[in-house]
């Protein structure tokens, strides 16, 4: 249970590497980075999880609702959150 290394890209209040607790999910890297800007594409949300060349895609109004896939989806150590 080590903690994660997560680095958060693009259309956020102030991207950079966030330290965060283990099993944290893209809300949680979202709100380190302080949010989305008012720029952002709210449905272009991706995950990039380099080790096993992963693309996952979230919409921000999905995540706000808890909806099941978003919610269950827990971010690995060295992935990027970037936002469009």
């Amino acid at each position: 249970t080590h903690s994660l290394r997560v680095t958060v890209l693009g259309e956020v209040a102030h991207p950079g590497v966030f330290v965060l607790p283990p099993h944290a999910g893209v809300m949680q890297a979202l709100a380190s980075a302080g949010g989305l800007t008012d720029f952002a594409e709210r449905d272009s949300i991706f995950v990039l999880q380099s080790g096993r060349n992963v693309r996952v895609r979230f919409k921000y109004d999905a995540l706000l609702e808890n909806q099941s896939k978003s919610t269950g989806f827990v971010l690995l150590d060295g992935d990027v959150v970037a936002v469009e």
